[in-house]
């Protein structure tokens, strides 16, 4: 089973994932210098780091991610579902060999993911 899921695709060979997290609200400080937050939520971001697949084996994932021209989808890490934006950070053209076989086409993709 893979580690991340966007849409009904898995995100094949997650090899990094790194979580942010943005809190929701605002903050001040009184007269008195106490620091006083309002928290209505805390949202999380992703950057995930593929190790090198095939062409074949990015193209529906990046498809996927094109189609949704900006849009949200379902994103799963590990279990949890949220709704979330998905871009494609980074994909990088590589060579690389898997099994005893030399691919040529090679794709390494860099993904940022924002809860909604």
């Amino acid at each position: 089973m893979s580690v991340a899921m966007i849409g009904d695709n898995a995100v094949p060979y997650v090899y990094a994932v790194t979580i942010n997290r943005e809190i929701i609200g605002d903050e001040a400080r009184t007269v008195g210098g106490k620091l006083r937050r309002d928290v209505v939520a805390i949202k999380h971001s992703w950057r995930l780091q593929t190790r090198p697949m095939t062409a074949a084996e990015a193209a529906p994932l990046t498809d996927y991610i094109e189609g949704l021209f900006g849009g949200t989808t379902t994103f799963v890490l590990k279990g949890t579902s949220y709704t979330a934006f998905v871009d494609i950070e980074d994909e990088e053209f590589v060579q690389f060999g898997r099994d005893g076989v030399w691919h040529n086409d090679g794709r390494q993709l860099t993904l940022t993911i924002r809860e909604q």
